[in-house]
C-alpha cells in the first residue's frame, strides 16, 4: 500500500531488503512477535555475515553477538534462504541483494510494525525519507559504517535504545509524532539531528557521543532527557527549540558546548551534577519569562543557581553575572509582595540591574538631582524674599547627592535654604541616595569589567 500521504512513497515490500528482513514474515499484530522477530534477525545477520572481516567479526562477538548468528550461511542454507525470500516475495524473476551493498530503504513506506533489533549492519544503511507508520524497533542494533535516515518520520514509536553507530549518524530533518527512545545508545562517530522534530518526549539518557554531535535548529515540543549522556566531542544545540522540560542531570560535557540561540520559551533545562566544558557558550539564547508565583519561582531558582556555580567554577564571569542575576529576580516572588526583601530586590534590578548595568545609576542620579533642583527652588520660594537663583537650587541638588564630596561644588555661604520638616527629610534622602548610586554606579563598572 502506498503512503497516502506522500505518493512519492514506494511500499516496503516492494523492495528485496525488506524481502531479506523479514523473510519469515512481516509484523502483522499490534504488538511486535518477538519470535517471528527472533528468526528474521538470525537469517538476516547470517546473510549479511558475509561482508564482515575477521576484525569486524571478533568486535561484534565482544559485544554480545553469538557465533550462529555471524556465521555465513553454507550453500545449502544459502540456497534455502533463497528460496525462503522468493516465496516472501511472492515473485520469481528476482535476484536478492548483495551482502557487501549497502541496504538501501530510502522512500519505502513501512505499513506494518518495523522489527530490526538486534539487527546488523556491516555495509551502514539508508531509510532517508521513509515513512514508517507503525512501531520503529531498532533497539540493540548495530550500524558499523555510515547509517541515514535524514528527513524520515516516525508516525509513532521509535526505539533505539542500546542501538551502536559505529560510523556517521546522520537523522537530519526527521520527525519522530511520538515518543523518540535512545536509551544508552553510542554514537562513535559524527551524529547529526539537525532540524529534526520531536513532537512527543525523547530520551537520550546514558547515551554516548564520541563523535562531534549536532542538535542545531531541533524542536523538542515534548519532554527531552539527556540525564547521564556523555559528550566527549563538540556538541551544538544552537538554535534548538525546548519546549518542554529539559534534563540533563549528570550529564558530561568533555568538549566544547554551545546553546547559542537555543531557546527554553517555558521551562529552564536541569543541569544538576552536570559537568560542563570551559568552551561553554550561552550567547543569543532565549530563558523563560520572570516567574509570576512562588511555583515558578522554585522551579527556577535552583536551575539558575546551578549554572551560576557552574560558570563560577570554570571562571566564566559575563555567565556567572547573568545567571545570578536571573536568580535574584526568580528569588523575588518567593519574598511575601511587599515587603522589605521584595522592595530591596526591587529597587536593586530597577537602580542598577542587579550591580551589572553602570548606566542606570547614572541615569537615576541625574533624575534624582533634576528632582533636587526643583525641590530646593519651590522650597525657596516659599519664604518670601529668600527665593534663591536656578543655579544655586542645582548647587545645593548636587552637593547633597555628593555627600561628603560635596566640597568639589563651590555653594556660596549666602544660600538660603528651607528649614521645614519635608525638605529635611528629602535631603536626608537625597544625600543617601547619591551615595548608593555612585556605589551602584561603580559596582557596575567593576562588573563589566570584570574586575576582581
Amino acid at each position: 500500500m502506498d503512503d497516502p500521504e506522500n505518493p512519492e512513497l514506494t511500499p516496503a515490500n516492494d523492495n528485496p531488503w525488506y524481502w531479506l528482513a523479514t523473510v519469515y514474515g512481516e509484523q502483522t499484530g499490534g504488538f511486535i512477535d518477538e519470535n517471528l522477530e527472533k528468526k528474521n534477525r538470525i537469517a538476516w545477520n547470517a546473510w549479511v555475515a558475509a561482508a564482515l572481516s575477521e576484525e569486524k567479526r571478533k568486535t561484534l562477538i565482544e559485544n554480545g553477538f553469538t557465533n550462529n548468528e555471524l556465521t555465513t550461511f553454507s550453500d545449502l542454507a544459502k540456497t534455502e534462504h533463497y528460496a525462503a525470500a522468493l516465496k516472501r516475495s511472492g515473485r520469481e524473476d528476482i535476484s536478492l541483494p548483495n551482502p557487501f551493498d549497502r541496504p538501501d530503504f530510502s522512500k519505502n513506506y513501512f505499513e506494518k510494525n518495523c522489527a530490526f533489533k538486534g539487527y546488523l549492519f556491516p555495509q551502514g544503511v539508508t531509510f532517508a525519507s521513509a515513512t514508517f507508520s507503525q512501531e520503529a524497533n531498532f533497539s540493540g542494533a548495530i550500524f558499523l559504517e555510515d547509517s541515514y535516515f535524514s528527513s524520515a518520520t516516525f508516525t509513532t514509536f521509535a526505539n533505539f535504545n542500546s542501538t551502536t553507530f559505529m560510523g556517521a549518524a546522520v537523522l537530519n530533518l526527521v520527525t519522530i509524532k511520538q515518543l523518540g527512545l535512545f536509551m544508552s545508545a553510542t554514537f562513535d562517530d559524527f551524529a547529526s539531528f539537525k532540524s529534526s522534530i520531536f513532537k512527543d518526549g525523547v530520551s537520550f539518557t546514558s547515551a554516548k557521543f564520541a563523535g562531534e554531535t549536532v542538535f542545531e535548529a531541533v524542536v523538542f515540543s515534548g519532554p527531552v532527557n539527556f540525564d547521564s549522556a556523555e559528550f566527549k566531542a563538540p556538541i551544538r544545540f544552537n538554535d534548538a527549540r525546548f519546549n518542554s522540560l529539559s534534563s540533563f542531570i549528570n550529564a558530561t560535557f568533555s568538549s566544547k558546548t554551545a546553546f547559542s540561540g537555543a531557546h527554553f520559551p517555558h521551562f529552564l533545562p536541569e543541569f544538576f551534577g552536570a559537568a560542563f566544558h570551559e568552551g561553554t557558550r550561552w550567547d543569543r539564547a532565549k530563558w523563560p519569562r520572570p516567574p509570576i508565583d512562588q511555583n515558578e519561582a522554585q522551579m527556577q531558582v535552583p536551575a539558575y543557581e546551578r549554572l551560576k556555580q557552574e560558570m563560577e567554577k570554570l571562571k566564566k564571569h559575563e555567565d556567572e553575572q547573568f545567571f545570578f542575576r536571573k536568580e535574584l529576580r526568580a528569588r523575588r516572588e518567593l519574598q511575601k509582595r511587599w515587603s522589605f526583601e521584595w522592595w530591596m530586590n526591587f529597587l536593586y534590578e530597577w537602580t542598577s540591574n542587579y550591580g551589572h548595568s553602570a548606566t542606570q545609576p547614572i541615569f537615576w542620579f541625574i533624575a534624582l538631582f533634576e528632582i533636587g533642583v526643583l525641590v530646593w527652588l519651590a522650597s525657596s520660594s516659599q519664604r518670601a524674599g529668600l527665593a534663591i537663583a536656578l543655579y544655586e537650587a542645582g548647587q545645593i541638588s548636587i552637593a547633597k547627592m555628593l555627600g561628603s564630596f560635596s566640597w568639589i561644588v563651590p555653594v556660596g555661604s549666602e544660600i538660603k535654604v528651607s528649614t521645614k520638616m519635608l525638605a529635611q527629610f528629602f535631603s536626608a534622602f537625597q544625600s543617601l541616595a547619591g551615595l548608593l548610586l555612585i556605589f551602584l554606579f561603580l559596582l557596575g563598572l567593576r562588573n563589566r569589567f570584570r574586575l576582581r
